[in-house]
């Protein structure tokens, strides 16, 4: 990482990040999708072929939500972001917290983010997520 983001910028990408958090809960894919590039991938470490494109996105949302019941909500902290190259585009990190809100919330999991966003007409959007997840010992 390099520059150090504007407040503006910071303040953008920190929304893309929330947002990211809400849609996904919501189990909004469509919503979560359109914050992505159309090219866009995520990743899981270890996984031979991310998962790419708006419409294959959404899709992981929706079932995400189907499986886990619509419990799951992400906590997003320590973003760290730096412009990369150019003022266009940007490198970021973030740890997750994962927690399933059933009958009781109980923690899921943490994850640690590595994410590149460009800026685009629309405004701030993820080309890429690569996530490593260490799942909690019992998880909901």
């Amino acid at each position: 990482m390099s520059g150090r983001l504007s407040t503006e910028d910071m303040f953008a990408v920190q929304e893309v990040l929330a947002l990211y958090n809400w849609h996904f809960d919501a189990g909004d894919g469509d919503s979560w999708a359109s914050l992505w590039t159309e090219d866009g991938e995520f990743g899981r470490g270890g996984e031979s072929v991310p998962t790419q494109g708006r419409k294959a996105l959404a899709a992981l949302v929706k079932g995400a939500f189907e499986t886990y019941g619509g419990g799951i909500r992400h906590h997003t902290t320590d973003i760290i972001a730096a412009y990369d190259g150019d003022q266009d585009t940007v490198q970021a990190k973030a740890h997750l917290l994962v927690t399933h809100w059933g009958d009781k919330a109980k923690f899921f999991g943490a994850t640690h983010a590595k994410l590149k966003l460009v800026r685009t007409s629309e405004g701030w959007k993820i080309r890429s997520n690569t996530i490593s997840i260490t799942p909690a010992d019992n998880p909901a």
